[in-house]
């Protein structure tokens, strides 16, 4: 069977050395082909042709962004919570409609001012003291009827509500002289990026909590003094930097000596650049203010009246 596949003949060799090219042609063929310059590249060559030299010697202004219109409303920021030792922040709105109604079997509520965990175990506790009282009071009874030993539970049981109730009212008051402190820990504060003109951030806005306080394996996370373009710029930095150590270090502990070096910086230099936000900030109106924070009197206290304790809080002027 004949391969298909064979080589040209010298027939046809001869044939194709007898096509001609016409002049018009060739110049159509050898011409390069007509490349279309992309708008960015246009405008990038435009910049580049049109920018003046900086001067080495000459020290440009920062340019700082400017505050958000929108006035700080902390149901749609997390808070901390107030209850002792707890670091814990939570978001108002995340929680149910019925979560501060009252609950059966006594009618107790919630607490406003501490997160979930901490109101469901304090509630739990409550209803555990009402029952032990009422054991209490079933089992001391001597000479009184049911119904008096119930009335005496029922009275019990209202002053412990409007206790709670008092000591939800003071968690609030805690809670909003924190949100409100001098630091302006709680507020949106400027980018201190250099020359970063975006928009005020706050790390506690409901849409970025989750990412300012989200760490990797090496306990590396966004930097909260940078917006969050620029943290992230940063942290993409951080992380090419550690994966070089890695090839660069000889050992796992001149590696850990390299991370731990790395978050001490990182460290100072948020706690640096903390400060420079609180003088921006009250620079661009941002100003304290003092409430009175009261406080419940302790046990075998005479004094009338009630304690204050002078707290600054921060108004934005917009």
């Amino acid at each position: 069977m004949a391969d298909i596949r064979a080589a040209p003949s010298l027939s046809t060799h001869k044939s194709l050395s007898n096509i001609s090219i016409s002049k018009s042609d060739y110049t159509r063929l050898s011409a390069r082909p007509e490349i279309k310059k992309s708008r960015s590249f246009v405008s990038l060559k435009h910049t580049m042709s049109t920018a003046k030299p900086s001067r080495a010697k000459t020290v440009q202004p920062s340019r700082i962004g400017v505050p958000s219109s929108a006035v700080y409303n902390p149901s749609d920021h997390y808070v901390p919570c107030m209850s002792e030792g707890c670091q814990a922040h939570y978001l108002i709105s995340m929680l149910s409609p019925s979560f501060y109604a009252p609950s059966k079997p006594h009618g107790l509520v919630n607490k406003h001012g501490l997160c979930p965990s901490h109101a469901f175990k304090d509630r739990q506790f409550a209803e555990a003291h009402l029952k032990s009282e009422n054991g209490r009071l079933r089992a001391t009874a001597g000479r009184r009827t049911m119904r008096e030993v119930q009335q005496l539970f029922e009275q019990h049981v209202r002053d412990v509500a409007r206790s709670r109730e008092a000591e939800s009212n003071m968690l609030l008051r805690q809670q909003e002289a924190i949100l409100h402190s001098k630091t302006f820990k709680y507020y949106e504060r400027p980018c201190t990026r250099e020359n970063c003109q975006r928009p005020w951030y706050s790390v506690y806005a409901a849409s970025l909590f989750k990412m300012y306080n989200t760490v990797d394996e090496n306990s590396i996370g966004m930097l909260t003094v940078y917006c969050p373009r620029c943290a992230n710029a940063e942290v993409d930095d951080v992380d090419s930097k550690i994966e070089s150590a890695k090839f660069r270090c000889k050992t796992d502990e001149e590696f850990a000596r390299f991370v731990t070096e790395l978050r001490r910086r990182r460290a100072v230099q948020i706690e640096f650049w903390e400060k420079a936000q609180v003088r921006v900030m009250l620079q661009k109106g941002v100003k304290p203010k003092i409430i009175a924070l009261e406080i419940p009197p302790e046990d075998g206290d005479k004094l009338e009246g009630k304690g204050v304790e002078f707290v600054r809080e921060a108004c934005s002027v917009m």
